[in-house]
Formats: C-alpha cells, sequence, structure tokens
C-alpha cells in the first residue's frame, strides 16, 4: 500500500466508525440517534467511501486480469482464473466484508418491505410523508421507530463500500512484477523480428 493510499484509509476511517455506529444503533427498536437529520447521518459518513474510490483506481490498470480483458504475453490459460476478485480482497477481507454485505442488503430489503413514509416534523405534528405528501400522523414513539430505519438504511451503504475500501487497499494484489513475467514466445523464438538471431554453428 502506498503512502497515498495510507493517507486516504486514515482519512476515511473515522467516517466508517461513525457510520458503523448509526448502522448498528439503527438495528434497535429506537435508535440514539433518531432524532438527528438525514444530513447529520450522512454527511459525516460520505468520507467513508474514500477509500473505495481509491480501491477502484487501483484495480482500474488491472481490468484485464481481473475482468477477463485481452491476455497479456506474460499469461497463460491455466493462470488466469487467479486474477479475479480473490487477487485483491484476501481471505480475511472477504470473511468480513460477505457478512457486512448480506447484512446492507437484508437492511435495504426489510426497509423497502415495512416502508410506510419518510418521518417528519410539521406544524409541530410527528407525521408520515412521501414526496411531501403527508400519508399520515403518528405518535412520537412511532416517529421515532421509522427514523431508526431510516438512519440504518442511509448510512447502510457507507459501511459496506468504506470497508470493501479499506480491506481492499490493505489486501496484496497479486500480480507478477516486470522481473517475474516470462518472456513471450515472440521474443525467444528464433527467427522472428526482434528475436535472438541463429548463429553460424546453429547456436
Amino acid at each position: 500500500m502506498t503512502g497515498a493510499q495510507r493517507l486516504v484509509c486514515v482519512a476515511g476511517a473515522p467516517s466508517l466508525a461513525y457510520a458503523a455506529v448509526v448502522f448498528m444503533c439503527g438495528w434497535l427498536t429506537v435508535s440514539p440517534f433518531a432524532t438527528w437529520s438525514n444530513a447529520a447521518w450522512a454527511v459525516p459518513a460520505l468520507p467513508a467511501v474514500a477509500p473505495f474510490v481509491a480501491f477502484v483506481i487501483t484495480v482500474h490498470g488491472r481490468r484485464s486480469l481481473l475482468f477477463g480483458g485481452r491476455r497479456q504475453p506474460w499469461e497463460t490459460p491455466s493462470a488466469r482464473p487467479q486474477f479475479r476478485w480473490r487477487a485483491v480482497l484476501d481471505r480475511r477481507a472477504i470473511a468480513v466484508v460477505v457478512p457486512v454485505g448480506v447484512l446492507v442488503a437484508v437492511s435495504f430489503v426489510w426497509s423497502f418491505i415495512a416502508y410506510r413514509g419518510m418521518g417528519e416534523i410539521i406544524d409541530g405534528r410527528y407525521v408520515l410523508t412521501n414526496h411531501g405528501n403527508v400519508l399520515e400522523t403518528v405518535t412520537r414513539r412511532e416517529w421515532l421507530e421509522v427514523r431508526t430505519d431510516e438512519s440504518r438504511v442511509i448510512t447502510g451503504h457507507p459501511v459496506l463500500f468504506g470497508l470493501i475500501g479499506q480491506m481492499g487497499l490493505r489486501s496484496t494484489i497479486r500480480v507478477p512484477s516486470a522481473a517475474s513475467r516470462p518472456e513471450s514466445v515472440d521474443r525467444i523464438r528464433p527467427g522472428r523480428p526482434g528475436g535472438p538471431r541463429r548463429h553460424a554453428d546453429g547456436t
């Protein structure tokens, strides 16, 4: 990991920790963050995604190895399967990212199924709205429960992508170095342009 990547990870860690706390509290019946605004949840959590952006930039240059692009001269068909996501996310990272991804997916689907509206306070009343239209008036307890679900949904994706970025940048990207790459067939085959010349004695 380069110095710039390490700096991005350190800078994004506090936001990831904050988003993770809000997200986990969102599984409670009433979260201690339920009365906070959407901006108070989202804005501090956004920097958590910075390591993911750096991670995507890092693997972008290796897309031929990761996503089945044109084979390079030093690659062989039997060696290509190792250059997949396993090459950029080690087993420890996968063991952490996959459960969190499942948890975020369950949170999103559950909130979609149980959706009643967005919790707002209008003229001193606790109401649920949809695109600005008031759907119903609810009690403060019901409003807090709805806001708790919203806090979990808003912070779930920053947690997931931030975690992928943090774990991905810390994983070893197993790409052959220039010194370890074997010469291409064209370069070692005698008589081809650019290849070694055959001497009169046949050597």
